[in-house]
Parts: structure tokens; C-alpha cells; sequence
């Protein structure tokens, strides 16, 4: 992994580039979303209604994990760099199907640049409360995905 990551450093800053141009105003200025206008003036505002539906695992593990207060600029950041990593993981598995290098550099770029301009992604990252969840499944996705399927490099 290392030695791939210095001989395709290119494709790995012109993916974090493209990501950076395509998320940045989500970084650097948020805005509440209308998932998250509820959470920003009163986190546990939620919870009876989550409660009503029977759903009180997810207030129990809110209470857990979920401070008082809600930090849109990391929950934002956290979502870019889970999605990015997921990317590169995911173009460094498909360039070990390719013996040479202009077919594993075109193996990292092109699904990296579909995966982080599409449209579907763009708008579910417009959900604040939900991005870097969303974000940290693909992670784990590319994660079992690089554990189970093997691949030549």
C-alpha cells in the first residue's frame, strides 16, 4: 500500500482535489439542514418521538455517543475524509486488476470521479445529521471489500 500510494500520488491528490472542489462549500459554510434544525437548538428534542415508534435503541445509543451540543463543521469534515479514504481504497483495489500503469491510473480516476460527482451522493450529503454515517459505511464497505475479494498489486 505504501508503494502504491507514492507511485500513484497524482491520482491520490487529484481525487482529494475533486472531492475538496466538489464538498467544499459543505466544509466551509455549512448550512442547517433540515435535518439538523431540530438537533441544533435542542439535541434531545428527538427523542420522545423516537421513543413513540419504539425506536429507543437509537436514542439510547444517542445519549451514548451524541454530546450536548452538535458541531455541523466537524460532522461535515468527518463525511469528506470517510468519503475520500473510501474512494482511494476502492480505486487502489480496481487498479490491482490492471497490469499497466495508464490502465491502473484510469482505474483510479474515472470511478473516483463518477463516485464523488454524482449526483445521488451530492444530495444525501445534504443531509448534515446523516453525511458522515452515510460516509463511514462506505468506508467499511471498501474495508470488507479489500479483506474478502483478493486482487493482484
Amino acid at each position: 500500500m505504501k508503494s502504491f500510494c507514492r507511485n500513484h500520488l497524482r491520482e491520490i491528490v487529484f481525487i482529494w482535489l475533486l472531492l475538496f472542489l466538489t464538498y467544499a462549500i459543505r466544509i466551509f459554510c455549512p448550512t442547517i439542514s433540515v435535518d439538523t434544525e431540530i438537533l441544533v437548538t435542542d439535541p434531545s428534542a428527538n427523542d420522545p418521538g423516537w421513543i413513540g415508534r419504539g425506536r429507543w435503541a437509537l436514542v439510547l445509543i444517542g445519549k451514548i455517543f451524541r454530546p450536548d451540543y452538535f458541531n455541523i463543521y466537524a460532522a461535515n469534515m468527518t463525511a469528506v475524509l470517510f468519503f475520500g479514504t473510501a474512494v482511494i481504497l476502492f480505486g487502489y483495489m480496481l487498479s490491482g486488476y490492471f497490469d499497466r500503469e495508464g490502465e491502473q491510473k484510469a482505474a483510479m480516476l474515472i470511478p473516483a470521479a463518477l463516485i464523488i460527482t454524482s449526483p445521488c451522493y451530492a444530495e444525501q450529503f445534504g443531509f448534515t445529521l446523516q453525511a458522515a454515517e452515510v460516509a463511514f459505511s462506505m468506508l467499511l464497505m471498501m474495508i470488507s471489500l479489500f479483506f474478502i475479494k483478493p486482487f493482484s498489486l
